[in-house]
């Protein structure tokens, strides 16, 4: 069982790509004896991590088991890979005395109000069949991240930010032309 005054400590030593976000599994430490056991507790990001500005920790609801160990999402946000060693302290596990049951009220969706023109085709042919609270949950995500979907071709681009290689070993790389397929195969 969890108890108040418990640290999250990273596992095994964690490397964050440049601006990614990653799980990773935190070992739970108890340093409070006196404290009463709880078997729901909320993932914070502890005060001294946060200070060191290395990543960020995502609060998360949490129930005990057996395991001692904790998944934590870990947020890197820089422009740098960041390593975490193991054993450093990332989080606090807090007891939570009460969870309230949060109730959506149904509400008509109004799309055409709200998303561009562009996007309320991709939520009609997207939503049917869902229910209105899928349907809503569904709205909120295409309102949120609308701008990374292309509205025409000339949106659509190259980058330069990946970048990958192929092995070839001691070969050379070679370059042939396309294959001729069948009509039938086409």
């Amino acid at each position: 069982m969890i108890t108040d005054g418990t640290t999250l400590k990273i596992y095994d030593m964690q490397t964050f790509p440049p601006l990614s976000e990653m799980l990773a599994f935190c070992s739970i430490t108890k340093t409070d004896t006196k404290c009463t056991t709880q078997s729901m507790c909320i993932v914070e990001l502890c005060k001294q991590f946060e200070g060191s500005d290395r990543a960020l920790v995502a609060r998360a609801f949490f129930t005990s088991n057996s395991c001692n160990k904790v998944l934590v999402r870990i947020l890197n946000v820089h422009n740098e890979i960041q390593s975490l060693k193991k054993g450093t302290y990332i989080a606090e596990l807090n007891p939570v005395d009460e969870v309230f049951e949060a109730r959506k009220v149904a509400q008509k969706i109004n799309t055409s109000a709200e998303l561009p023109e562009d996007m309320i085709d991709l939520f009609e042919r997207s939503s049917q069949g869902m229910s209105p609270s899928n349907k809503n949950t569904l709205l909120q995500l295409l309102l949120k991240y609308n701008t990374s979907f292309a509205t025409s071709d000339r949106d659509l681009g190259k980058t330069d930010i990946i970048k990958h290689r192929i092995d070839t070993g001691d070969n050379a790389p070679i370059k042939q032309a396309n294959a001729i397929r069948a009509k039938r195969s086409r």
